[in-house]
């Protein structure tokens, strides 16, 4: 199987531009280990190596049967990322007396990479920091968590050596952004300007190698979980992720189909990261105590700090036209309205505040409802529910896709919120409509219950659509008790995106643990 791999490599009965295509990663591997010649630097054929001299080295290389070899060179010479499991197999295989070539061409073809990915380039990123962005480069609207993300990358990608990537269509490989990715990306067309000048190469596939992959999303899509878990478990680098919550652990039942389980595969995959950084105390209990489960598998897990969201209000504050716009779409004529803002899935209780509000117009209480999210994961109850209610001429409607300037004049026109949740890592409703001095009814335990600590909210049992429709009335009909509430939301502190960007950054790619409440500030 030498003379395998050394016909492929000068071409014979391969094609040669396939050849020429695995010969520059047979190179660009040996070049990421500093052999032959520097990482990066430019061939002009005059000193190639000759495929008999890339053989020796590459059968040397691997002898040892070291995984992290073995993952970097399959991931280059395959262009693809390799699971735990397939490195494993690779590593054994050389370890019980396999030939290195042998092993690593038969690993190459099981995934049928020299028949069909040689047109893929291959760069090996060595140091520097990965920021993996995909899912929010692929649509401009998105969760909370692509909120998070945008606000977070936008400032990161301001740093040097650092690239903002995406993933193939089929997870197996990271890549380049496009410049129109990187803009949707961090919310910005203009910052196709930044991002280590790469935007302009989408098919490139990159391996992280002695190199910082951060991950800010929730990573559960294909092979994505498994491959990032090679990359932390060999990559001899740092591989971080901000945690969001474990709502498909504790909550499965209010999760889309499937989510569990590829939450499981997520989970698999962090239990060999550096670092997490969760987005409140809440999602750090739940990830600490997901860690000591890992003990029994003799596997230590990753530091896991707080690294609290932002509360802050835009700079911009809403224009009149803005404001004229979101009356306009909340509706109401001249009612007050009652804002909820979340995506219409099970565990945002959507049902609950509809019963509340069908509680309190059956009470004769006059005020217009609006929901104001996208569609999700078995929703059908609750739309089956609200066009019930507004066939009984009920003042109610179910808005998606407005822009973040019209959310934030919604909050402001809003008499006050209602954010029930029945479990949050955070709740960024809440925070927002704090920010906007419009006081929340929201839910008294767990993170959103830790959001209400500084005051601007009334807290309810989030099952008791009872206690629900009291806390509506009372901020409806009680002015003293709601300016009260406004006066507190106004006075909470702040802290603001940038300030959760340098904390993250920090904690994730340099080690640093978090200022906590340090760089609050009262507004």
């Amino acid at each position: 199987m030498v003379d395998r791999l050394r016909s492929i490599l000068v071409g014979s009965g391969f094609g040669t531009s396939r050849s020429s295509a695995m010969r520059s990663r047979a190179e660009t591997f040996l070049g990421a280990l500093g052999t032959f010649r520097p990482v990066g630097a430019p061939s002009d054929g005059s000193n190639r190596p000759s495929p008999g001299d890339i053989v020796t080295a590459m059968s040397n290389i691997l002898d040892s049967g070291r995984p992290d070899l073995c993952w970097l060179a399959v991931s280059v010479m395959s262009a693809r990322l390799p699971d735990v499991g397939d490195v494993e197999q690779i590593s054994r295989e050389i370890r019980c007396g396999g030939d290195p070539t042998d092993v690593l061409v038969r690993a190459v073809e099981r995934g049928g990479a020299l028949d069909v990915e040689t047109h893929r380039t291959v760069s090996v990123q060595h140091g520097g920091v990965l920021v993996d962005v995909d899912r929010t480069s692929r649509n401009p609207l998105g969760t909370g968590i692509q909120r998070v993300v945008r606000q977070a990358a936008r400032r990161w990608a301001q740093h040097a050596d650092t690239t903002l990537v995406g993933w193939t269509d089929t997870f197996d490989a990271l890549r380049h952004l496009s410049e129109d990715q990187l803009g949707v990306a961090v919310g910005d067309p203009d910052a196709r300007r930044a991002n280590g000048g790469h935007s302009d190469a989408p098919a490139d596939v990159i391996v992280p190698w002695r190199s910082t992959l951060v991950v800010p999303e929730l990573a559960v899509e294909l092979a994505r979980p498994a491959a990032i878990g090679a990359i932390a478990r060999f990559a001899r680098g740092n591989t971080c992720v901000i945690g969001y919550d474990c709502v498909p652990l504790t909550m499965p039942e209010t999760s889309i189909e499937g989510m569990s389980s590829d939450y499981l595969r997520y989970l698999a995959a962090c239990a060999h990261v550096t670092r997490i950084a969760a987005i409140s105390d809440t999602a750090a209990l739940e990830f600490k105590a997901w860690r000591s489960t890992l003990a029994s598998r003799g596997l230590r897990g990753p530091d896991i700090q707080t690294v609290e969201l932002a509360l802050e209000a835009p700079e911009q504050a809403p224009s009149a036209t803005d404001f004229a716009d979101a009356s306009r779409l909340l509706g109401g004529d001249g009612l007050p309205v009652v804002l909820v803002v979340g995506s219409h899935e099970p565990r945002k209780n959507h049902l609950a505040v509809l019963h509340a509000a069908e509680l309190l117009w059956r009470q004769g209480e006059r005020f217009a409802l609006s929901f104001v999210g996208g569609d999700s994961w078995k929703s059908g109850a609750f739309f089956e529910r609200l066009r019930d209610l507004q066939g009984r001429g009920r003042p109610l409607q179910a808005l998606s896709a407005i822009s973040d300037r019209l959310v934030w004049a919604a909050y402001r026109v809003a008499a006050c919120s209602v954010f029930v949740s029945l479990h949050e890592g955070f709740g960024l409703p809440i925070v927002e409509s704090l920010a906007a001095g419009t006081p929340v009814v929201t839910s008294n335990y767990g993170a959103t219950a830790d959001n209400a600590r500084h005051g601007g909210c009334l807290l309810v049992d989030p099952r008791d659509p009872t206690a629900i429709a009291s806390a509506i009335r009372r901020l409806l009909t009680d002015s003293q008790l709601a300016e009260t509430l406004r006066r507190q939301a106004r006075a909470a502190p702040t802290r603001t995106w940038d300030t959760y960007a340098d904390e993250t950054w920090d904690f994730l790619v340099d080690g640093k643990p978090p200022r906590s409440e340090e760089g609050i500030q009262l507004s």
